[in-house]
């Protein structure tokens, strides 16, 4: 363990505090009533799911916790099983926070490089290089995102 896995760490943990606040003070409860009357459809509220989890992008855990929180009394309106909320969510949150450069994954894959240069399968990679390198992984799981909308329950 090394000074950037324990600022991650403390990190999440102020972000759980900040989800547990949000929760406490009604801010969740608020945005699901208004969802529930913005929201008409079955398939609206699973896209809402995705466009929030696309939103919120800092953090892969706390885009769980978060749209989790807000959106299950929307999708349970609509008769949205909680796995295929759980799978939305997931589907969404680590690869949105894959391919975004200000996010805690960005922090952990260059706090994980020691050198310059990494030597990667395909040859060596600079630090700016090795985080597009693991993002366009993040971008092929957009097919799951799709699956998990369209399939029926």
């Amino acid at each position: 363990i090394n000074a950037i896995d324990i600022s991650i760490l403390i990190f999440l943990v102020i972000l759980g505090i900040m989800v547990d606040l949000m929760n406490k003070a009604g801010g969740s409860a608020a945005f699901g009533r208004w969802a529930k009357k913005a929201v008409k459809t079955r398939s609206g509220a699973q896209l809402l799911t995705m466009l929030l989890g696309v939103l919120i992008f800092i953090d892969d855990y706390f885009n769980c916790l978060t749209v989790g929180a807000v959106m299950r009394p929307v999708t349970e309106s609509h008769k949205i099983s909680r796995a295929k909320l759980a799978y939305l969510i997931d589907a969404t949150a680590a690869p949105v926070c894959m391919i975004a450069p200000v996010s805690s994954w960005a922090a952990a894959v260059s706090g994980y490089v020691q050198s310059d240069a990494v030597n990667v399968v395909r040859g060596d990679v600079h630090r700016g290089g090795l985080f597009a390198h693991q993002a366009a992984h993040g971008v092929s799981v957009r097919g799951c995102q799709v699956i998990g909308w369209t399939v029926a329950e």
